[in-house]
């Protein structure tokens, strides 16, 4: 049996990644962060190097799931230094490593199928320097960088609630036209386990569902689940941007699509959720996120 470490396991793709180990019976699961858990859990922080060599004993994989959140002014120091602290006591321990890590490192879109070696990394925001710095922190000590696209599911504050609040408020950009690559955080969690056993070393991977969906598709399928109404109005790219800014609306109205193939030839299993088909708990989870006052698109959030 294999004692997997989970780092920052109180988020969102984090939390995600311990259901899906605990369900493993050849996986121990350890958890790290710096909110307290049940179970084997080590609270602290990954700056710390003897925090993070107390959560490494024993370890033979590691899930970096931990981020800076948005607006942290430290973003790069938490991601960079903490993520360097994380790999060389992994590598003492002989532990493997591997990041949850985004395609916002590409910047702005459009992307269209990209793949993992033709991608240059031009991020725009500091969380996605953030996340980049971290990446190659991780391939020079030889891990595994998997980048998720936009991903949805229980815990999910940013893509649905944000995209419907918008929709809900200006209506269709572009007419909900552009493709989007997404991913089901259990899907994402699943394929960060696999990929930490069989992925390449100091490999990178693109992580999400295989078929593509439009924006329209997307949130048509969520609203009708939710039992909510859309705006039927169309607006100008210009227009949006008027209000969201340019970053926002790239992420919603360019074309962001990558090119997944390489990861899921590692993994036994393909995904099991269907973007436009949520699930019960998924309703219950969006309805409740979106009864909670908010603004438009929450600072800070699009990477």
């Amino acid at each position: 049996m294999l004692t997997v470490l989970v780092v920052g396991a109180s988020g969102f793709v984090g939390s995600a990644v311990v259901r899906a180990a605990a369900g493993r019976p050849d996986l121990r699961v350890r958890t790290m962060s710096r909110t307290v858990l049940p179970g084997d859990h080590v609270c602290g922080d990954i700056i710390e190097a003897s925090d993070t060599r107390a959560a490494l004993v024993g370890v033979d994989l590691v899930v970096h799931c931990a981020h800076a959140s948005p607006g942290d002014p430290a973003a790069m120091t938490t991601s960079e230094l903490g993520t360097q602290t994380l790999c060389r006591a992994a590598g003492r321990q002989g532990a493997r490593v591997v990041l949850a890590s985004t395609t916002a490192v590409y910047g702005n879109g459009p992307h269209r199928n990209l793949r993992e070696e033709r991608a240059p990394v031009r991020p725009v925001s500091p969380l996605s320097r953030a996340r980049a710095a971290a990446e190659e922190v991780v391939r020079s000590y030889r891990g595994l960088v998997v980048r998720a696209p936009l991903t949805f599911g229980h815990g999910d504050r940013w893509l649905i609630p944000t995209a419907i609040s918008v929709q809900r408020a200006l209506g269709w950009i572009d007419a909900g036209r552009s493709r989007h690559t997404v991913i089901h955080v259990d899907d994402l969690a699943g394929g960060l386990l696999a990929l930490a056993r069989s992925g390449g070393a100091g490999a990178t991977y693109h992580l999400g569902n295989p078929n593509p969906v439009s924006v329209r598709t997307l949130l048509e399928a969520v609203a009708s689940s939710l039992d909510i109404g859309l705006n039927p109005r169309d607006i100008s790219r210009a227009q949006a941007e008027q209000v969201l800014g340019p970053r926002l609306v790239s992420l919603l109205a360019d074309e962001h699509t990558y090119d997944s193939s390489a990861a899921w030839a590692k993994i036994p299993t393909g995904p099991r959720h269907d973007p436009t088909r949520p699930t019960q708990d998924e309703v219950a989870w969006y309805q409740r996120v979106l009864a909670e006052p908010a603004a438009l698109a929450r600072p800070g959030a699009a990477e």
